[in-house]
């Protein structure tokens, strides 16, 4: 099976083994969502997504956004979710999945876009 794995998984193999095997004992952080028509596996291989142990999303990168692109952000939240489980759904080592959203800005953002709907 072929991927396309991150650029600096390219460089050479000792870099590919390295960060492979840190990636697998460690977490991976996303502070924001997707944004435009990027997937996760543009950014993590699905076969290396399938060993970390664990996995954090936050808003924590929320505040770095404009008030015209929180749909956006907030979307890209939903879209790294959704990859995430169509990936991890086939299979992995994860133990510990950590979703919060704590920031003030976004948190309003959410509670208008419910009231809307």
């Amino acid at each position: 099976m072929w991927f396309k794995p991150p650029t600096f998984l390219l460089l050479n193999k000792q870099i590919h083994d390295e960060a492979t095997f840190i990636l697998k004992k460690r977490s991976l952080i996303f502070d924001h969502g997707l944004l435009d028509l990027s997937t996760i596996t543009d950014f993590v291989p699905a076969q290396v997504l399938r060993t970390v142990s664990a996995i954090t999303i936050t808003d924590a990168g929320h505040p770095l956004f404009q008030e015209n692109i929180l749909v956006p952000s907030w979307a890209g939240y939903m879209t790294l979710i959704k990859q995430l489980a169509n990936i991890l759904g086939e299979g992995h080592n994860l133990k510990e999945l950590t979703i919060s959203f704590k920031d003030q800005v976004s948190r309003l953002h959410r509670e208008r876009r419910l009231h809307c709907a």
